[in-house]
């Protein structure tokens, strides 16, 4: 059975092709075009679905054309998270474009909530309630507050903004989803409308300590329940009588000129972590690419942290979570384009080099925010009196922070903090 592996990511859509003893027998892939257009502080980051949907075809004919038309085939597939695009339940038509995680225009409406009286209410509720029963579920919702990175005021928004939208909702023809429910939709020609749980738990309306999406803060900040989709696997269910796994979805076959089964999706970064082997409680993976991640195996406990971490699921096999607790910084390439463009540099390869050769920064501090200043508003959220220090060492790190009332920084390392919690 060959593999195709399709990554469609912020920047590019990658097709892999791989022979049944799993050695790589070429790729092929596309640029994502994104259409960016709005005023400052709502800026619009979309992609064009037709346009995305015809590039993944071109790189996975790309790869197919390396094999026989007869040879047995299957699809996994590895999606960006958190970019969304709403369809007409009856048609199948995009009503949409691609909202991508990193787009705006939820900005306004999150700052309200983050400054509504409403909110503070839930963060002292969490507060009470965790210092009641010490359930991790509640230590979150002492910090809770809202960005437009996240799903739903994402899509309240666009729903607002939007006549034709609010008709498909009160007719109950309105669907959304994820990269993910849209490909496994398109592929399967409407067969398929379901969304992948470690797709899910990234979006902000997950509840990883119950594994289903949180019913309660959805419905208080008003978000339409009946769009929610059904949460399934990240592979098919298991036949005990044959020890094969069936398929997630068969795409149809007119758009190939083959049959292929999809066996396996899951988010980008989860699936980093897995394919690098990281499957064990404790093991830690760091992918640098449009953003830098950081990411530790918690196993079958999600973990509740006070450090900035945030738990999503690893990937879930026969109805069975395993989680991550993870941490990020969304703009490093950015950042290393910028410090091209300026001359700090003339080739991002030696950006390694330049920061291990400097021992001290002598106090001087850099903060990358190249998108608002989201890394220090959650650190502040975490720590409310302390402030980080952000020195570009090796990649972006975080090496120490300093009370407001102090000079001299307490030199802890943020990972030095956070994962040895995860990992007792």
């Amino acid at each position: 059975m060959y593999i195709i592996s399709v990554d469609i990511g912020t920047s590019t859509i990658r097709s892999c092709l791989y022979d049944p003893d799993c050695r790589l027998i070429g790729k092929c892939e596309q640029q994502v075009h994104v259409k960016i257009s709005g005023q400052e502080g709502e800026v619009r980051v979309e992609l064009e679905p037709e346009q995305i949907f015809q590039q993944f075809k071109e790189v996975v004919n790309g790869t197919l054309s390396l094999i026989d038309e007869d040879a047995p085939v299957t699809m996994a597939l590895c999606c960006q998270r958190n970019s969304i695009i709403c369809w007409n339940k009856r048609t199948l038509q995009d009503v949409t474009k691609f909202i991508c995680w990193n787009d705006g225009r939820a900005n306004n409406a999150c700052e309200m909530w983050n400054k509504s009286l409403l909110l503070k209410s839930l963060n002292f509720v969490g507060r009470v309630l965790y210092f009641l029963t010490r359930q991790p579920r509640y230590l979150g919702a002492r910090t809770l507050h809202f960005i437009s990175a996240l799903v739903m005021h994402r899509l309240m928004t666009t729903i607002e903004q939007s006549k034709e939208l609010q008709e498909l909702l009160r007719n109950d023809e309105l669907a959304f989803g994820c990269l993910d429910s849209w490909l496994l939709l398109r592929l399967s020609k409407g067969c398929v409308d379901v969304m992948e749980s470690s797709c899910a738990s990234s979006t902000g309306m997950y509840d990883p300590f119950i594994n289903k999406f949180n019913h309660t803060v959805l419905r208080i900040i008003g978000f339409p329940l009946k769009l929610l989709p059904p949460l399934i696997d990240s592979v098919g269910e298991l036949d005990p009588a044959t020890g094969k796994r069936a398929a997630l979805a068969e795409i149809n076959p007119a758009i190939f000129g083959r049959k292929i089964s999809i066996s396996v999706i899951l988010a980008d970064q989860q699936a980093a972590h897995f394919g690098a082997g990281c499957w064990e409680k404790g093991d830690i993976k760091i992918s640098l690419g449009t953003g830098t991640f950081v990411s530790v195996n918690t196993k079958d406990k999600a973990h509740a942290s006070m450090q900035g971490l945030y738990p999503v699921v690893g990937w879930r096999i026969n109805q069975k979570s395993t989680f991550l607790a993870e941490g990020m910084q969304h703009y490093t390439a950015s950042l290393l384009t910028w410090a091209k463009n300026i001359g700090l540099l003339d080739d991002v390869k030696e950006s390694s080099s330049m920061a291990l050769s400097v021992h001290s920064t002598n106090g001087l501090v850099f903060i990358p925010a190249f998108g608002g200043n989201l890394l220090v508003f959650l650190i502040i959220m975490a720590h409310r009196v302390q402030v980080f220090k952000l020195p570009l060492t090796t990649g972006i790190s975080v090496q120490g922070f300093w009370d407001f009332d102090q000079t001299q920084p307490n030199n802890k390392c943020m990972v030095n903090a956070c994962f040895p919690e995860t990992c007792t």
